[in-house]
Parts: structure tokens; sequence; C-alpha cells
């Protein structure tokens, strides 16, 4: 896959001067490629002290260039009439999220056995 962009939410407390605040953040995290038979492995703990983080949405290209988008509840290509209902709501979801680099993020890439059926 390519052109591959999580996004989610993470919730977590962040110190200020005088109290303890309570934070949500909606991010989105680039990875321009995934091999084939791997996954990729966001450890929001890696991102934020004991975060707590909703489904993650997720976008990309396939090998023959066909844009998906990957939800909690579906799988929609891009371009058809659920595709851009599903981009639509993305975009009001994340739309203002902060973009965290792929290298400051360091989520790994694990190597899965081929699937066979």
């Amino acid at each position: 896959m390519s052109d591959v962009e999580v996004r989610f939410t993470a919730n977590y407390m962040e110190d200020a001067p005088d109290s303890i605040n309570a934070v949500r953040q909606a991010l989105r995290l680039p990875v321009p490629f995934l091999p084939p038979c791997s996954e990729l492995v966001v450890s929001p703990g890696v991102l934020f002290p004991d975060p707590v983080s909703a489904p993650l949405d997720v976008t990309f290209a396939d090998s023959d260039g066909v844009k998906w988008i990957r939800t909690k509840g579906a799988l929609e290509r891009r371009g058809t009439p659920e595709g851009h209902g599903t981009a639509a709501q993305l975009q009001a979801k994340y739309g203002g999220s902060t973009l965290l680099d792929v290298l400051d993020a360091k989520p790994a890439v694990k190597k899965l056995e081929p699937y066979t059926a």
C-alpha cells in the first residue's frame, strides 16, 4: 500500500503550571509506503504518556493505485458516493488535526506471514 494516512484521536493528561489538564487531540500520521505482508503498529504510548486512543481511520492506495478509506464500520473506495460521504466525514472530524511526522512518531512495521487461502 502507498500513501497511507492513519487518523486517530488521543486523550491524555498534560501538566500545567497550576493543575493537570485533560487534552483530546486529533492526529494524522502519514506513511508513504507499507510493504506487502506487513502491518503498521502505532503505539499511542510512544507519542503521549498514558493515552487513551479512539479507533483508527485509515486512507491508502492499493497496488493498482485505487484509493480506499477504512473506518471502524466500512471499507469504501474513494470516488464512489459512499467514499465521498466517508471522506467528508473524516474531513469534518480530522480537518484541523495535527500532522505527525512519521519519523517523529516511529511506528513499527511488522513482517507477517503471507496469507494463502
